[in-house]
């Protein structure tokens, strides 16, 4: 599988525009066909050509701790690790207009967070280099935490670096390049995190 069917975008565009359990359960062959087994089929290719294990996100919202209150997410998210949880790891999202590839952590836990911040006042030179281009994301302080130097990295609460663009010709293809660009940062999360 290298590239998404023009039958999974409009189902995502079509989800967007109907996002309701009648039309959901009404085009649930689409869903199947078109978000189920197209997912799958990037995950395991992707899998395979990573060597990571990945899974593919859910397509139902917890309505309970979202702002969204939709019942549906309008994209398609895989995501791979080598950690258990949540650790540094790949993540994509097809939505019926683009695509966004990224590597990092959306969330550091207490004790990543911990170790993040050591690393950073250890070898955060290193992680400057690997940033070196690229833009890092992240939910971030609006202080600078206290007992730790006033370096900019210190403020992440997470940290990840990511492209969105059109929906690639061969998203895998398109995958494997971010992936090299982006693996910088990965290793040093990773080598920092564990």
């Amino acid at each position: 599988m290298a590239t998404f069917p023009p039958e999974t975008l409009r189902y995502l565009a079509e989800l967007d525009a109907n996002n309701n359990k009648p039309w959901f359960d009404a085009n649930r062959a689409r869903y199947d066909q078109h978000y189920v087994a197209v997912g799958k089929a990037f995950l395991d290719t992707l899998s395979a050509r990573l060597k990571l294990p990945g899974k593919m996100m859910r397509i139902y919202r917890d309505v309970r701790f979202s702002k969204e209150k939709t019942p549906y997410k309008p994209h398609l998210d895989v995501w791979f690790t080598e950690s258990e949880g949540w650790g540094p790891g790949l993540f994509a999202r097809l939505r019926p207009d683009s695509f966004l590839v990224g590597m990092g952590c959306h969330d550091f836990e207490k004790p990543q967070l911990a170790k993040f911040r050591a690393a950073v006042v250890s070898d955060g030179d290193s992680l400057r280099a690997a940033l070196t281009g690229l833009e890092p994301g992240g939910a971030t302080l609006k202080r600078y935490p206290k007992g730790f130097p006033e370096d900019p990295l210190m403020l992440h609460t997470a940290l990840h670096v990511e492209q969105t663009g059109p929906v690639p010709d061969d998203a895998v293809a398109h995958t494997l390049a971010a992936v090299e660009r982006f693996s910088p940062v990965y290793q040093w999360l990773r080598r920092s995190l564990s």
